[in-house]
């Protein structure tokens, strides 16, 4: 079998790295505890090939056969910090070298195209299993009692995802229909006012990064089950295939997701479209008029319900999740074996 070596502080983003994804993997590579032992350096961004240069440049000049690979689990990293981030070919000069590596992201490559279940929502058991529950039990609330519920939820709005003000990040690229959403969603929760407000993350109150709680995932949908009327969904992309687990807590807390998506979407072969809040192409004022101004009428309601039905249908059979991790290591390999 081949061997990979993982580099870099963002190569435990990608799917060689989570413990459920370790398992089948192992099946196809070996796992190299040294970098001179590799066939492969796998990184999570290719601004890290940079940070790690002099180790990468005396690793390839004692073997001129390794090759260097990046799989970016997320768009906004591609955007950021990527050239040209819809290509599957990169380089990096420095000074009269040229540093080749493939590119493997939501682009350039059909590892993230899900089928049922996003990528992210795979990468841990723990994800299948707390919706499992949790759109079992939503089916039993019908229109009547989801009003009720949301009439006296103490949280009108909650908005957890980190506080980012920086001006790079309203990207926008047309052609593709990608957005960047993390200044945005940011100005959205500034925006919103008045009793029942909820702002969670890195840059709001104490600042704490939630990642360093024990649970981050399940911490969250504690505090907010049947607790809140809004809760944003907001990605800090707007990319065709990137669904991480944001609107999926929304919808699972019972609360109505507040979600950025265009025709194309990935999401909108999950959930009804008219289900969620849809920000898309709004400015951050307009947005917040649609937010304030949301009703739950009867058409919302059927179709927040038929929502809930759909997830749990999705959430109720292990082999989508057998099948959704099956599938994206079929792609990996299928990429590494053309390297």
């Amino acid at each position: 079998m081949k061997k990979i070596f993982l580099m870099g502080r963002r190569s435990n983003r990608t799917p060689f790295s989570y413990p459920d994804y370790r398992r089948i993997f192992r099946r196809h590579f070996e796992y190299s505890d040294k970098p001179e032992d590799a066939d492969f350096l796998v990184f999570g961004l290719a601004a890290e090939i940079r940070d790690n240069l002099e180790e990468v440049g005396l690793l390839l000049s004692r073997n001129p056969n390794l090759k260097l690979v990046v799989i970016s689990e997320e768009p906004l990293w591609d955007t950021l910090w990527g050239s040209d981030f819809t290509s599957k070919e990169g380089i990096l000069r420095i000074g009269k070298r040229d540093i080749r590596f493939t590119v493997l992201n939501h682009f350039s490559t059909r590892i993230f195209d899900f089928e049922k279940i996003p990528y992210f929502l795979t990468t841990s058991d723990d994800f299948f299993a707390r919706y499992s529950f949790l759109f079992a039990r939503n089916q039993e609330y019908k229109g009547p009692d989801l009003k009720a519920l949301w009439e006296r939820a103490p949280v009108r709005a909650a908005f957890y995802a980190e506080r980012r003000l920086e001006t790079n990040n309203d990207f926008q690229f047309k052609e593709l229909d990608v957005w960047g959403l993390s200044r945005y969603r940011t100005l959205v929760a500034e925006g919103m006012q008045g009793e029942g407000i909820v702002r969670v993350g890195r840059g709001w109150g104490d600042g704490k990064p939630r990642q360093r709680l024990p649970d981050w995932h399940l911490d969250k949908l504690a505090a907010l089950d049947r607790q809140a009327f809004l809760v944003s969904g907001l990605e800090n992309t707007h990319q065709w295939n990137y669904v991480s687990e944001k609107i999926f807590d929304a919808y699972a807390i019972l609360g109505v997701p507040l979600f950025f998506a265009g025709e194309g979407h990935g999401v909108m072969r999950m959930v009804p479209p008219g289900s969620f809040v849809n920000l898309y192409g709004l400015t951050v004022e307009e947005a917040i008029e649609r937010i304030t101004s949301f009703e739950a009428d009867k058409y919302f309601l059927e179709s927040y319900c038929a929502a809930q039905s759909m997830l749990a249908e999705i959430f109720s059979a292990p082999v989508n999740l057998v099948e959704e991790r099956r599938r994206v290591v079929a792609e990996v390999v299928a990429a590494f074996e053309v390297l």
